[in-house]
């Protein structure tokens, strides 16, 4: 009994040792925890100027806001022409979309094994040991508990967890740049297969025409009014015009398989599916106006650009924290249990064992790995402070690009819509004309061909005014803070 005692005393004095020597340990870790890191900020790169002029023409003073989300961001832009369901569908089931899911789930488990390297690791373990010696032999059981902390008295680890931080954050934001590409590519291939479509019933109505103004003209020839050459001539025409629909047919078909992709699975055939029997098959010609001074700093809150201004603060942070590689390091490892010779005695009477360990670790001899990293993300982080500078001059100038496309897109459909009215009246009069014998047939099928011209001119200037709109307002992102400024001068 005594022996137990005296025992039982050196353990408990040991346990005080123990607690004295890591008591200031735990205080520098959680006053490390505390403290924030260092962190360098360098000035992103570009002047933004002040504002984009629009239309000087409309008062910027009437103008009302409205917050638009990602679902109805485009399609409010085109009154009396509701696309959410269909933007809606491509969100839900497009695959790239997925895969961005995936890649977020990846860096928030990487955030938190990171912010785990912070706190202390504690492992358990019961062990047996068998011993043989010549005739004798021994056991010794063993449970035992072990803690293991690399202090961050540097703030090391911190920067490297709010480097994931920012990882996490990137990649989120990437998601959000990449479910916006996917809302306008589906707007803008919804118009581009209505398009195709019209056309392609554009084309069928004129191969229609022609197969009619063919029996005209063979009903000429047999009465003499008309000439073979004549005959012959109408039926190139409608062959030529046959095989046009041929072309419109397969433009139409690869139009729509486009489509089909984008909107992912459960959509392997649009035009069977009852929750697109709503939409409009006819193709906008107005749109909301822009608000008149659209201030230009607005694309700064894109996501592309703030995911990659994410990357460039999670690689500059990577750099701090490869700085203090040359500060030394400071490991704790402490171990406590107990030990007997039999496993039913173990804790009951069982040694008490304890001990504690510290390591005070300097690199020597690696200076010159640490020199090759410290090259290594540095020159990650101008490389991601190149590309932040690559995507904001790139959207500046494409805004820019694309607000004079718009507006001369726009005068371009007014000039096709009245050549495409003059054409028709033109097709009108030749007709009749040609029936009462008052002109030839090069002359009828040649407004023949100028009406079918101009439609399909009118049809493809009205497609790529929408597809460069629809551009413009991807360009200028839709992100929660965006507002929508509805003026009150007329749809441009």
């Amino acid at each position: 009994m005594p022996t137990q005692a005296k025992t039982h005393k050196q353990a408990l004095s040991r346990s005080k040792v123990l607690a004295t020597l890591c008591l200031p340990l735990i205080l520098t870790g959680c006053y490390s925890l505390k403290s924030p890191p260092p962190e360098a900020e360098r000035p992103l790169p570009f002047i933004t100027p002040n504002t984009w002029n629009i239309n000087k023409q409309s008062d910027a003073s009437n103008d009302k806001t409205t917050t638009l989300s990602l679902t109805n961001y485009f399609g409010a832009h085109f009154p009396g022409f509701d696309y959410d369901i269909l933007i809606k569908s491509a969100l839900a089931g497009n695959y790239a979309l997925r895969q961005l899911d995936t890649q977020l789930d990846s860096q928030i488990a990487k955030h938190r094994l990171e912010r785990a390297g912070l706190w202390p690791s504690l492992n358990a373990g019961l062990n047996s040991q068998n011993n043989h010696l010549e005739s004798t032999s021994s056991k010794l059981f063993s449970l035992q508990g072990n803690v293991s902390w690399t202090v961050d008295l540097w703030g090391t680890q911190r920067l490297l967890t709010r480097a994931a931080k920012n990882s996490v954050e990137e990649a989120s934001l990437s998601k959000d740049a990449a479910r916006l590409s996917v809302a306008a590519a589906t707007l803008q291939n919804w118009f581009d297969w209505r398009s195709k479509k019209k056309l392609q019933q554009l084309q069928s109505d004129f191969v229609a025409t022609l197969e009619t103004s063919f029996q005209l003209v063979e009903n000429r020839f047999n009465t003499g009014l008309a000439s073979l050459l004549e005959v012959r001539l109408a039926h190139t025409e409608i062959a030529l015009a046959r095989t046009d629909l041929l072309q419109k047919n397969s433009n139409a078909i690869n139009s729509y398989s486009k489509l089909l992709e984008i909107l992912g699975e459960e959509y392997l055939s649009l035009e069977e599916n009852p929750l697109f029997d709503d939409l409009s098959p006819s193709l906008p010609e107005e749109a909301s106006p822009l608000p008149a001074y659209l201030p230009a700093d607005i694309i700064r809150q894109r996501p592309d650009l703030l995911a990659a201004e994410r990357r460039l603060k999670s690689q500059e942070l990577q750099l701090l924290s490869s700085k203090k590689a040359w500060l030394p390091t400071l490991n704790l490892n402490g171990s406590k249990g107990l030990q007997d010779q039999s496993l039913n005695n173990l804790l009951k009477n069982g040694l008490s064992v304890s001990a504690i360990t510290f390591n005070l670790l300097q690199p020597v001899f690696n200076a010159g790995a640490i020199k090759a990293k410290q090259a290594q993300v540095r020159a990650s982080a101008s490389k991601e402070l190149y590309a932040y500078s690559e995507i904001l001059h790139r959207a500046m100038i494409e805004v820019n690009r694309l607000l004079q496309q718009d507006a001369l897109l726009k005068q371009q459909m007014e000039a096709a819509k009245f050549a495409a009215a003059l054409a028709t009246e033109t097709q009108s009069l030749a007709k009749r004309n040609y029936n009462t014998g008052l002109t030839d047939l090069n002359t009828f099928l040649n407004t023949h061909r100028n009406s079918i011209n101009t439609e399909t001119r009118l049809i493809n200037t009205t497609n790529d005014w929408l597809q460069n709109r629809v551009n413009l307002l991807l360009a200028l992102g839709a992100n929660p803070n965006f507002s929508q400024h509805h003026a009150t001068a007329t749809p441009s």
